[in-house]
Protein backbone atom coordinates (compact mmCIF):
# COMPACT_ATOMS: atom_id res chain seq x y z
CA UNK A 1 0.00 0.00 0.00
CA UNK A 2 1.37 3.31 -0.78
CA UNK A 3 1.36 6.43 1.34
CA UNK A 4 -0.61 9.13 -0.34
CA UNK A 5 -2.40 12.55 0.58
CA UNK A 6 -5.36 10.65 1.08
CA UNK A 7 -4.17 8.43 3.72
CA UNK A 8 -2.62 11.46 5.10
CA UNK A 9 -5.91 13.39 5.31
CA UNK A 10 -7.52 10.12 6.81
CA UNK A 11 -4.64 10.50 9.71
CA UNK A 12 -5.07 13.64 10.40
CA UNK A 13 -8.50 13.60 10.62
CA UNK A 14 -8.89 10.30 13.02
CA UNK A 15 -6.13 11.48 15.38
CA UNK A 16 -8.38 15.12 15.60
CA UNK A 17 -11.31 12.90 16.54
CA UNK A 18 -9.23 10.94 18.92
CA UNK A 19 -7.93 13.87 20.26
CA UNK A 20 -11.31 15.22 20.69
CA UNK A 21 -13.07 11.85 22.32
CA UNK A 22 -9.61 12.09 24.94
CA UNK A 23 -10.59 15.69 26.00
CA UNK A 24 -14.37 14.78 26.05
CA UNK A 25 -13.22 11.58 28.70
CA UNK A 26 -11.16 14.49 30.55
CA UNK A 27 -13.66 16.92 30.99
CA UNK A 28 -16.24 14.26 32.06
CA UNK A 29 -13.73 13.68 34.92
CA UNK A 30 -13.35 16.88 36.11
CA UNK A 31 -14.84 17.38 39.81
CA UNK A 32 -16.94 20.39 39.71
CA UNK A 33 -17.28 22.31 42.90
CA UNK A 34 -19.26 25.35 43.73
CA UNK A 35 -18.16 28.13 46.53
CA UNK A 36 -21.43 28.19 47.80
CA UNK A 37 -24.52 26.14 47.22
CA UNK A 38 -26.72 28.89 47.11
CA UNK A 39 -24.60 31.24 45.23
CA UNK A 40 -27.83 33.22 43.43
CA UNK A 41 -29.63 33.87 46.93
CA UNK A 42 -26.09 35.34 48.50
CA UNK A 43 -26.06 37.65 45.42
CA UNK A 44 -29.40 39.49 46.93
CA UNK A 45 -27.45 40.59 50.12
CA UNK A 46 -24.59 41.54 48.27
CA UNK A 47 -24.89 45.17 49.23
CA UNK A 48 -24.92 44.43 52.92
CA UNK A 49 -21.54 42.52 52.25
CA UNK A 50 -20.51 46.42 50.56
CA UNK A 51 -21.01 47.63 53.49
CA UNK A 52 -19.34 45.57 56.05
CA UNK A 53 -16.26 45.62 54.02
CA UNK A 54 -16.50 49.59 54.29
CA UNK A 55 -17.08 49.47 58.20
CA UNK A 56 -14.06 46.87 58.10
CA UNK A 57 -12.03 49.53 56.17
CA UNK A 58 -13.14 52.26 58.24
CA UNK A 59 -11.58 50.80 61.34
CA UNK A 60 -7.81 51.92 62.03
CA UNK A 61 -6.67 47.83 63.11
CA UNK A 62 -8.16 44.69 61.56
CA UNK A 63 -7.85 41.44 62.61
CA UNK A 64 -4.78 40.13 62.27
CA UNK A 65 -3.67 36.55 61.79
CA UNK A 66 -0.62 34.54 63.77
CA UNK A 67 0.43 31.27 62.75
CA UNK A 68 3.17 29.47 64.81
CA UNK A 69 4.01 25.73 64.63
CA UNK A 70 0.81 24.29 66.27
CA UNK A 71 -1.86 27.32 66.47
CA UNK A 72 -3.66 29.55 64.41
CA UNK A 73 -4.32 32.98 66.26
CA UNK A 74 -6.53 35.46 65.21
CA UNK A 75 -6.36 38.30 67.05
CA UNK A 76 -9.07 41.16 66.81
CA UNK A 77 -8.33 44.71 67.36
CA UNK A 78 -7.89 46.44 70.92
CA UNK A 79 -10.81 48.82 69.64
CA UNK A 80 -13.48 46.05 70.37
CA UNK A 81 -12.00 44.99 73.95
CA UNK A 82 -14.77 45.07 76.19
CA UNK A 83 -17.20 44.99 73.37
CA UNK A 84 -19.16 41.46 72.30
CA UNK A 85 -17.90 39.93 68.92
CA UNK A 86 -19.77 37.50 67.28
CA UNK A 87 -20.12 35.90 63.65
CA UNK A 88 -18.65 33.09 62.12
CA UNK A 89 -15.01 32.45 60.54
CA UNK A 90 -14.77 30.43 57.71
CA UNK A 91 -11.33 28.69 57.08
CA UNK A 92 -12.28 28.21 52.72
CA UNK A 93 -9.57 25.81 50.97
CA UNK A 94 -10.24 27.08 47.37
CA UNK A 95 -8.79 23.41 45.85
CA UNK A 96 -11.33 21.11 47.67
CA UNK A 97 -14.48 22.67 49.71
CA UNK A 98 -14.29 19.36 51.80
CA UNK A 99 -11.63 20.78 53.80
CA UNK A 100 -12.96 23.86 54.43
CA UNK A 101 -13.74 24.75 58.14
CA UNK A 102 -16.19 26.81 59.77
CA UNK A 103 -15.96 28.24 63.54
CA UNK A 104 -17.86 30.03 65.88
CA UNK A 105 -16.24 32.98 66.61
CA UNK A 106 -15.37 32.77 70.64
CA UNK A 107 -12.73 35.25 72.02
CA UNK A 108 -10.70 35.35 75.28
CA UNK A 109 -10.09 38.57 77.50
CA UNK A 110 -7.26 39.35 75.22
CA UNK A 111 -9.28 39.15 71.79
CA UNK A 112 -7.70 36.17 70.44
CA UNK A 113 -9.12 32.94 68.89
CA UNK A 114 -6.91 30.27 69.00
CA UNK A 115 -7.39 27.17 66.98
CA UNK A 116 -5.36 23.72 66.97
CA UNK A 117 -3.45 24.12 63.51
CA UNK A 118 -3.59 20.01 63.41
CA UNK A 119 -7.23 20.36 62.62
CA UNK A 120 -6.54 21.41 58.76
CA UNK A 121 -4.08 20.24 56.19
CA UNK A 122 -1.23 21.95 54.41
CA UNK A 123 -2.61 24.15 52.03
CA UNK A 124 -4.16 27.54 50.92
CA UNK A 125 -7.03 29.04 53.13
CA UNK A 126 -8.85 31.85 52.85
CA UNK A 127 -10.20 33.32 56.09
CA UNK A 128 -14.02 34.93 56.21
CA UNK A 129 -14.49 36.51 58.49
CA UNK A 130 -18.00 37.82 59.00
CA UNK A 131 -18.28 39.08 62.66
CA UNK A 132 -20.70 41.75 64.48
CA UNK A 133 -19.46 44.21 67.90
CA UNK A 134 -21.93 46.26 69.00
CA UNK A 135 -24.48 45.81 66.13
CA UNK A 136 -22.02 47.07 63.46
CA UNK A 137 -21.29 43.91 60.85
CA UNK A 138 -17.59 43.78 59.58
CA UNK A 139 -16.53 41.29 56.83
CA UNK A 140 -12.31 40.84 55.96
CA UNK A 141 -10.83 38.27 53.89
CA UNK A 142 -6.93 36.87 55.01
CA UNK A 143 -5.28 34.86 52.59
CA UNK A 144 -2.91 32.04 54.49
CA UNK A 145 -0.20 29.01 53.47
CA UNK A 146 -0.41 26.41 56.04
CA UNK A 147 2.39 23.84 56.58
Amino acid sequence: MKFNWGWAVVLVLLLFAATIVIRLAISFNQKEELVEEDYYSNQVTHQKMIDKKNNTAGLNNKVRLTITDDQVRIIFPDTFKNKEISGLMWFYRPSANHLDRRFEIQTDTTLVHVLDKKAFISGKYILKLDYQVNDISYYQEITLNLN
